[in-house]
């Protein structure tokens, strides 16, 4: 009776769960754990940072005040709009790859909006970087959680509390030095710029210590759902924000059908 109550327990036991039970996740090292930091750090110093310095944005570019706004708002909106989506593309095709292409993608609009030319552009370049910082930073949690137990985990998850709560601190007086130290003659420029090493350098040490996790079953990217949070935030704003909004949705949507049409690593 005993065997076949194990046999039957055997047969409905879920083959997605078996397969994580057989082949648990690699463990996530200290160095693993830095780079996933540094990470989620340069995305949250990006959202404090350009408020010591958008006096500097408005001279240097001669910029009107619903554009400054939109170099805060835009990065802000997209992150939020995307962020689910960044998570479940995580989820099911790789939180290590998708942390190396988010982190990638944020390097590259980083340097893009310290050499941005106009006021125009410059918003843009902050859309963009919003997105790409809402493809990175959910691997962060996902990857801690996947990867660590007990003492460890508590460690991990207390140091990212940690190091977000530093990085809106940073990010303002960092910001404030940069400006005034002028380098070159750069004014506001440098707060952008400065990401790029640091990005290269974690990409480069992202691909040889984090390990490769994914969801035994990820959810796909929910379309409507970001259409109606687009909607709600849209709500009783000015014209400006709007088509920023617009522009977000439109990112997520090629972002949801491009993982539509991507083959599944799952098979």
């Amino acid at each position: 009776m005993a065997v076949e109550t194990h046999q039957a327990l055997d047969l409905e036991l879920d083959p997605d769960l078996e397969l994580e039970l057989a082949a648990p996740p690699e463990g996530l090292t200290p160095v693993a754990l830095g780079v996933v930091l540094v990470g989620a750090f340069l995305a949250i110093v990006d959202f404090f940072i350009v408020n010591v310095a958008l006096p500097s944005m408005g001279t240097g570019l001669h910029a009107s005040s619903s554009a400054l706004e939109l170099v805060v708002a835009g990065y802000g909106v997209t992150y939020a709009l995307v962020l689910v989506t960044g998570g479940r593309l995580g989820d099911m095709y790789g939180r290590r790859r998708l942390f190396v292409v988010g982190l990638g993608a944020f390097t590259v609009t980083s340097l893009l909006c310290g050499l941005a030319p106009t006021e125009e552009t410059l918003v843009a370049f902050r859309v963009l970087q919003g997105a790409s910082a809402a493809v990175m930073v959910p691997q962060v949690l996902a990857t801690i959680q996947a990867t660590t137990t007990g003492a460890q985990r508590a460690r991990a998850l207390s140091t990212f509390g940690a190091v977000a709560g530093l990085a809106a601190a940073v990010g303002q007086v960092v910001g404030g030095l940069l400006v005034s130290a002028d380098v070159a003659g750069s004014s506001w420029r440098p707060i952008f710029l400065v990401n790029v090493p640091f990005g290269l350098l974690g990409m480069v040490l992202a691909r040889r210590a984090i390990p490769e996790t994914r969801a035994p079953r990820a959810a796909a990217p929910d379309l409507r759902g970001t259409l109606f949070l687009s909607l709600v935030t849209s709500y009783d704003t000015h014209t400006a924000l709007t088509v920023v909004l617009l522009i977000d949705v439109g990112i997520a949507v090629v972002v949801t059908l491009l993982s539509r049409r991507l083959p599944d690593p799952r098979g």
